[in-house]
């Protein structure tokens, strides 16, 4: 199963990229949703790392997505 990691920071995406996991930059919620269609869309997609800030932007999304979903496991990271 892969990891991926979804920041507004790019130093943070730098940080996860040094341990070999890959990572989308969002700016806003058109973004995230469709960040979050491609991965929810990818069996292979095992855990999802989002940051604090893209989160709270895009809780209301990120509830409707993941709803009634047991993977992947979705992780907010500060």
């Amino acid at each position: 199963m892969k990891m991926h990691v979804i920041s507004k920071s790019n130093d943070v995406l730098a940080g996860f990229r040094l341990a070999g996991v890959v990572g989308t930059n969002v700016r806003n919620e058109k973004q995230l949703e469709d960040c979050l269609e491609l991965l929810l869309g990818d069996s292979d997609t095992g855990i999802i790392l989002i940051s604090q800030d893209v989160y709270e932007m895009g809780k209301d999304i990120i509830a409707r997505r993941m709803r009634d979903r047991r993977l992947p496991l979705l992780v907010t990271i500060e």
